[in-house]
């Protein structure tokens, strides 16, 4: 969790440093006559946007201590957002959204046979900054970085006893993980000028700094059945550090207020 909060503090150091560059190449292309930026016949320095997006998440979990990964699960996302452009290359962004994630085919500490799926279901906050890169047309590409913060509502497991060709499943409750999960955002984009809209379409990473992992210990102060139980996860995940990884693929209409 330290090395996680620190690697977080390097990034947003970074991002401080970054803003500020373009901050500076902004104010150096201000017109030399005295006359705002709009009079001059230029883009608006500063614009309100907000807009719909959903995607598609695709998570696994990384299980410290332990051989491989786990396989990575599909999920769904849907939010709102809200963007302030900062400059003509810059733009900070606050996302709402309802995002699932999780993994799959977690083999059984003492059984093979056995494989456990998880589901996560979260409300999702990020607070993004967008560089965009200066190419005048209808599209922009841009960089997407900040940082993640997810607060998980729900976590359900599938526990599955593989015999042969067949498998019994069985989804439930699982009560073992943290709610709060701490993690970074990096990603690339296009904007898309429709006229009437702006058409957004991105790819994103985003990794968990926070061990997600209870440890035995469930979110409702009971304490979990560590010993060996071929229907439940949480012998086979122990006292192992657990965190997230997700790669998202959105799509997104902006509207300008």
């Amino acid at each position: 969790m330290k090395k996680g909060l620190k690697k977080l503090g390097l990034i947003a150091l970074a991002l401080v440093c970054t803003l500020g560059f373009f901050g500076k190449a902004q104010a150096q292309e201000a017109p030399k006559d005295g006359s705002t930026t709009e009079q001059a016949g230029g883009k608006k320095p500063s614009k309100l946007s907000f807009g719909l997006q959903s995607g598609l998440n695709l998570s696994e979990y990384f299980i410290a201590g332990s051989e491989g990964r786990t396989d990575r699960a599909a999920g769904v996302q849907a939010g709102a957002f809200f963007t302030i452009q900062a400059t003509n290359w810059v733009g900070i962004s606050l996302e709402l959204a309802y995002a699932q994630n999780g993994a799959k085919n977690l083999v059984g500490l003492d059984n093979p046979a056995a494989r456990f799926s998880f589901v996560g279901h979260n409300f999702q906050t990020n607070l993004l900054t967008y560089f965009k890169l200066p190419i005048l047309s209808v599209y922009e590409p841009k960089l997407i970085l900040g940082p993640s913060l997810n607060y998980m509502v729900q976590q359900d497991f599938m526990s599955e006893t593989i015999s042969g060709t067949s498998g019994v499943k069985n989804w439930r409750k699982y009560t073992g993980f943290q709610n709060m999960d701490i993690g970074m955002i990096v990603g690339l984009g296009l904007d898309f000028d429709l006229k009437w809209a702006t058409l957004l379409v991105d790819a994103r990473y985003r990794q968990g700094f926070s061990d997600i992992n209870s440890k035995g210990k469930a979110i409702d102060g009971t304490t979990l059945n560590t010993s060996y139980n071929d229907n439940t996860p949480a012998s086979t995940l122990g006292n192992n550090s657990i965190s997230n990884s997700t790669f998202s693929f959105n799509v997104g209409l902006g509207f300008k207020l």
